[in-house]
């Protein structure tokens, strides 16, 4: 959670029934421990920090949102020295500071037509 609480989830419930797993796009209700709902806010993930290439995420760049993919993690940034790790980088965590190679697909403004 982004508000670093410890969560258990007790229970999964999809369309109502209890269930042990969902797939992408379903809408379900979490049944957890360890945090009141009003702590809980729009765009919170519940999730393992951790963080590699193929991860799939959503890029906000001033009013564009766009899906994109992690290809490649190029370097972690030591945050005392501010420089590189020497360390072949294949997971950080929540908070790092890495270089990375991120994929996003886009057309090119001349190809909506003038309006």
């Amino acid at each position: 959670m982004p508000n670093k609480a410890q969560v258990k989830v007790l229970a999964i419930y999809c369309d109502g029934d209890k269930a042990t797993c969902a797939g992408p796009g379903e809408n379900l209700q979490v049944m957890s421990s360890g945090i009141e709902e009003e702590d809980i806010l729009v765009g919170f993930v519940l999730c393992s920090a951790t963080f590699t290439a193929g991860y799939k995420a959503v890029l906000h760049i001033h009013s564009v949102v766009e899906e994109c993919e992690i290809v490649e993690l190029l370097q972690q940034i030591d945050p005392k020295t501010k420089k590189p790790k020497k360390k072949k980088v294949l997971f950080v965590k929540n908070g790092a500071v890495v270089v990375c190679h991120i994929q996003v697909y886009f057309l090119p403004f001349h190809s909506f037509g003038n309006s």
